[in-house]
């Protein structure tokens, strides 16, 4: 029965996915399934004196990722720090770096030979719904033995520095360092903050201030603080394919199921299973509060528990079937010896009753010839019944009952089998 309860969701899951009009990567944590909902945002940190800070890169890193995930829709895309030395620091170059997978410099798109405004470029990437980071905040954490590590923090917009260098006239040999100047003055969104913290707690407090405080602002203007909402779907059975907009998710957990980090607005749910009718519905969800719906989808005829009825009484029938031949057997002669007309031509006797018996002829050489025995085929009847009608109880009713059917089978085959091979000679 365990392998069964894990297959059937196996099999729901993998229909679903396969019928679904698109796929979104969530994630499913605590019963709860997590939406993909989270754009990429460029992190730089590095460390020009190669010194050990008090407090590790890796663990920077993880402080920041914490508190960005923990208040915004952002989802840290962490560069090499080996980026802060090829650049040497400049802000265009390490904007080109953290957008290299959306942007080429060197192929920028033309029409009639001019080049088209930057604004084509992100109206594109919209469009195609391709992630980028808008956003790029670079640290350099300047570490000296014996000192506190000292700590600059830089955000920039990486669409407004792009735009710079997009549209920069490049004929004069030092446009780069021109752009450069212009991306300082009007693509860096707040002026560079410096701390020195001696220890984690005050680097973390540093990392939390920055996106509570410094960089709130930014982030609310854009739809990214604090921007998602919930949804809870209650009654559907557990197994049945959770769709939004199209995508399908995940599938619905036993008693509620939670939908994390929905999008603010009005998308369209629906609910899809073989044995279920399909159910959809528009919910409106809004940051920071939980939409609820009640789903409970109509069960198809013929499904699931469709075929358990079937099963059920079915073995109700057989195993009265059963107990009737027994009864049968048992009003009538059961141990029988057939005539003899010499005492090598005797039959052995019988212990059981079959269907050839014929008891109104003295002097057949055979009353109860081979042919099926009525007795062992009753009580194997009983088994079977028994066993197709308790184990499509004892299965869950989103399963298909073929364990019952496969165990009533084999307990009717081997009662009657064993019956045969016991038998006195009776059944060849």
């Amino acid at each position: 029965m365990v392998g069964v309860r894990w297959f059937g969701p196996w099999l729901s899951t993998l229909v679903l996915t396969l019928a679904g009009t698109g796929v979104a990567q969530a994630e499913q944590a605590d019963g709860a399934i997590i939406l993909p909902n989270r754009q990429n945002f460029a992190f730089l940190l590095g460390t020009p004196t190669g010194e050990v800070a008090r407090t590790s890169s890796s663990e920077v890193i993880r402080m920041f990722s914490e508190v960005l995930r923990k208040e915004t829709d952002f989802n840290v895309q962490l560069l090499d720090a080996a980026v802060m030395i090829e650049c040497r620091g400049k802000l265009g170059c390490i904007s080109l770096k953290a957008r290299a997978r959306d942007y080429d410099p060197a192929a920028r798109p033309s029409e009639n030979g001019q080049v088209l405004p930057y604004r084509e470029h992100v109206r594109r990437l919209k469009e195609e719904k391709v992630p980028y980071p808008r956003y790029l905040l670079v640290i350099s954490n300047v570490t000296l033995e014996g000192e506190e590590d000292r700590m600059t923090a830089v955000l920039v917009d990486t669409d407004r520095a792009l735009n710079l260098f997009h549209d920069a006239s490049r004929k004069v040999s030092d446009w780069q360092d021109d752009v450069e100047a212009r991306i300082n003055s009007s693509a860096v969104l707040i002026p560079p903050i410096k701390v020195n913290v001696r220890d984690a707690d005050e680097t973390r407090s540093f990392l939390e201030r920055l996106v509570v405080q410094d960089f709130r602002a930014f982030f609310e203007s854009g739809g990214h603080w604090r921007p998602y909402g919930e949804l809870v779907i209650e009654g559907p059975e557990p197994g049945l394919g959770v769709s939004i907009d199209g995508d399908t998710v995940g599938a619905t957990q036993p008693g509620t199921t939670r939908i994390l980090q929905m999008l603010p607005g009005t998308h369209r749910v629906e609910l899809v299973h073989p044995d279920y009718a399909p159910f959809q519905q528009d919910v409106t969800v809004t940051a920071g509060a939980a939409a609820r719906i009640d789903a409970r989808p109509a069960r198809l005829a013929g499904s699931a528990a469709g075929l358990h009825a079937v099963v059920f009484w079915g073995g109700i029938a057989t195993a009265i079937a059963g107990a009737a031949l027994v009864g049968v057997a048992v009003t009538n002669p059961s141990d029988v010896t057939t005539a003899c007309f010499e005492a090598e031509d005797c039959q052995s006797n019988s212990a059981f009753l079959a269907f050839g018996h014929n008891d109104q002829s003295e002097l057949a050489r055979d009353v109860n010839p081979g042919s099926v025995l009525i007795a062992p085929l009753g009580y194997s009847l009983v088994g079977t019944g028994a066993a197709f009608s308790l184990g499509s109880l004892l299965t869950d009713e989103n399963e298909i009952p073929w364990l019952p059917v496969v165990v009533g089978l084999g307990i009717g085959a081997l009662s009657y089998g064993l019956s045969v091979a016991l038998n006195g000679g009776g059944v060849p």
